[in-house]
């Protein structure tokens, strides 16, 4: 079977994801970004790649993998990367497709006014009145913010990453001016987003269909306002969808049915329930361990054995190929439900899940949508896990172990786990995972930790060896099926209190808070598991530090708005090897938009801004938690204000000062640090 690499960057690109792996095919997205990362759905048949490539490096990455077939599926004004790409493909044996977007569209609306340059178009509206929804994104954004006057009238319309949102900021795109959301946006949409920001005139690349071309257009005629499109509306080169489909195996005749079968299970005749007859259908919902037929329960063999449809992924339905009933490659909710919907005839279906259906499995989501019906009976068959197995393998047990997965997920802090825990077991998405342990380990001078690897457990191709960190960098193995024993005999015990030393940060001559200080705010905030922090003011990002060590589901905004700061900041995030953190260069509160709404903030600094802070904190969430620190009789007046507003609610503030003892020939003195005002409160509704 093909080996597959996708450079994707269009809605097409997450399309042709999601057709391979309705059919069962395992490939590989490389993005640039998170956000790129973020929006695709996650499956057991998709690795995504973040990392940004010059053609060097992508050919490295397609030889070191074993790619055969590379897909450029980025953006049609991406020339950069497609040069890359093809370039990149050259250098090896991997056959290379470009992914085509119709680009075309044509249109005879009178106010539609079509331009070569962005330069040309940004011309032509400095001469307009009224207010500019552009939706070009954000790489051209510099072309419009040349002329004050044209800038001050802009919304912009982005993805809601760090880059875009970043690059807003520096062009002085105000908060209020900025629409961070991730389409498509139907036409319904704009045109609520023409009332809502009173737009006037709206400026679209030449994006065809996919983009939302189409959408914008209409919205713009509905509303009898002018439509700038920029680009040129030829027709690309490359393959079609159903083109590189057939490349890989896949007949788009059957896709397409399929995919309108889906589209017309959603229609209003469709309740999304499953349809039956009056008597009991039986769905059974079972987990067939490795992919070896000899390690299938007889539960579940006698199961098969009696149903009368066979629901799951490609490679589980060849475990039973010798059996004889219907058998269907599918295992998304949103494709079998509408199936059985249109086939009452089955009623004994058993739907198969890899390894355990208890364990990182699709059987749990499944059941929760099979569980808006009352007219099915839904039984749950457990399997053997990977971990079960492995664990066997190396005669040890894993009642006393840590077991997570990065296969399709994100977790944060390995460092710290493997640190903190002598016994982890870790399923993983392929051997980047594995290059990418070594290097994290190896970079933290955990060297002695050892790390077991396992491939096509059950398999005639099963493969035990154990390597170290340094090993595992370079390390080759082409199973995409990999799960992990990590043993760290030298644990260390994790203190379950905050309290690091000031001198244990990388300090400079940047102002942090101090140990005392930072420990009574972080009681104060009373944060929780799951919580999202914002650290306004990081300074050297020591409550950042502090905070996000507490648990790996606290995720914290560092917003520092100095340069030095910054980089102070993500210094001590990287020297406690710490994922859950995000660090946004910027002055709040125009840094915060776009960003996840938090749950919990703490102003270290404000840079006069503080009033103004608290507004915004308050329309993003208003029951958050806030606590501030003042050392100025300027802020502490500040403060004082604040403490007024009517939905300010349970202040709390507390004046702290300490001594510290310093040795002075045989004599202790206490040596006085400033005082510091710790102030805390909830938000309340108005209305209260």
């Amino acid at each position: 079977m093909r080996k597959i690499l996708i450079f994707a960057g269009t809605t097409e690109g997450r399309e042709l994801s999601e057709t391979l792996s309705r059919h069962s095919v395992f490939h590989t997205i490389c993005v640039t970004s998170k956000y790129g990362e973020e929006v695709l759905p996650e499956n057991e048949y998709l690795t995504v790649h973040t990392e940004k490539m010059d053609a060097e490096r992508m050919r490295s990455f397609i030889n070191e993998n074993g790619f055969t077939c590379v897909i450029d599926a980025t953006h049609p004004y991406a020339k950069e990367a497609s040069k890359n790409i093809r370039e990149a493909v050259s250098g090896t044996d991997a056959e290379w497709f470009r992914l085509k977007r119709e680009t075309g569209v044509c249109d005879s609306y009178g106010k539609l006014r079509l331009f070569l340059t962005h330069e040309e178009c940004a011309k032509e509206l400095q001469l307009s009145e009224g207010n500019i929804l552009l939706t070009i994104g954000s790489r051209e954004l510099s072309k419009y913010c040349t002329h004050d006057g044209l800038k001050d009238r802009l919304f912009v319309r982005i993805i809601p990453d760090e880059e875009s949102l970043s690059l807003c900021t520096k062009l002085g795109i105000k908060g209020k001016n900025i629409i961070a959301m991730q389409g498509p946006f139907s036409e319904e949409m704009n045109t609520a987003m023409i009332d809502m920001y009173a737009i006037k005139h709206i400026v679209s690349k030449m994006s065809g269909t996919a983009g939302g071309f189409e959408a914008k257009l209409n919205a713009a005629k509905k509303k009898d306002i002018p439509f700038y499109a920029v680009g040129t509306a030829e027709e690309e080169e490359g393959v079609g969808i159903d083109g590189i489909l057939r490349a890989v195996g896949i007949n788009p005749e059957e896709n397409n049915a399929e995919k309108s079968n889906a589209e017309n299970s959603n229609s209003e005749n469709s309740t999304g329930k499953i349809i039956t007859a009056t008597s009991e259908r039986s769905v059974i919902l079972a987990g067939v361990g490795m992919g070896n037929v000899g390690n299938v329960t007889k539960e579940v063999l006698e199961a098969v054995k009696e149903a009368d449809l066979l629901i799951g992924a490609s490679r589980l339905l060849e475990i039973f190929s010798e059996n004889n009933v219907k058998k269907v490659s599918m295992y998304l909710a949103k494709d079998i439900i509408p199936y059985l919907n249109e086939h009452p005839e089955y009623r004994n279906i058993v739907i198969l899940f890899s390894g355990d259906s208890g364990f990182y499995s699709g059987a749990k989501k499944l059941y929760e949508a099979f569980n808006t019906t009352t007219d099915v009976v839904i039984k749950i068959l457990p399997g053997i896990s990977s971990i079960a197995y492995l664990a066997s393998v190396l005669k040890t047990g894993y009642e006393d172990a840590r077991i997570y997965s990065v296969h399709g997920k994100k977790i944060y802090n390995i460092v710290n786990k493997i640190r903190y825990n002598r016994k982890i077991f870790l399923l993983l998405s392929g051997s980047e995972d594995v290059k990418k342990i070594g290097e994290l380990l190896t970079g933290a001078g955990m060297n002695d930790v050892r790390i077991t690897i396992a491939g096509d457990l059950s398999y005639d191709e099963e493969s035990v060896k154990t390597f170290s960190p340094e090993e595992c960098i370079s390390y080759e193995g082409r199973s995409s099926l990999l799960t992990l024993y990590i043993e760290n005999k030298n644990a260390e015990k994790k203190i379950l209190t905050p309290g690091l030393a000031n001198e244990a940060f990388i300090r400079d001559k940047v102002p942090m808070t101090k140990e005392e200080v930072r420990e009574i705010s972080l009681c104060k905030l009373h944060l929780t598991e799951d919580s999202i922090l914002y650290d306004i003011g990081s300074g050297t990002g020591s409550v950042t530090v502090e905070a996000s060590g507490l648990s790996d589901s606290v995720f914290v905004y560092a917003i520092e708005r100095k340069e030095e700061a910054g980089v102070l900041t993500e210094q001590n995030r990287s020297r406690f090897h710490l994922d859950n953190v995000e660090i946004i260069r910027g002055e709040a509160p125009e840094a915060l938009a776009g960003l996840k709404p938090a749950t919990h903030a703490f102003i270290g600094g404000s840079g006069g801004n503080l009033k103004e802070i608290i507004d915004s904190l308050y329309r993003i969430n208003p029951n958050m938690r806030v606590v501030m620190n003042a050392v100025s009789i300027e802020t502490i007046g500040e403060i004082k204000e604040i403490l007024k507003l009517p939905y300010v609610a349970n202040p709390d503030v507390v004046l702290a000062q300490f001594s510290h003892g310093r040795n002075v020939t045989d004599y202790t003195l206490m040596s006085a640090d400033n005082p510091v005002w710790i102030c805390a409160f909830d938000f309340k509704p108005e209305s209260e």
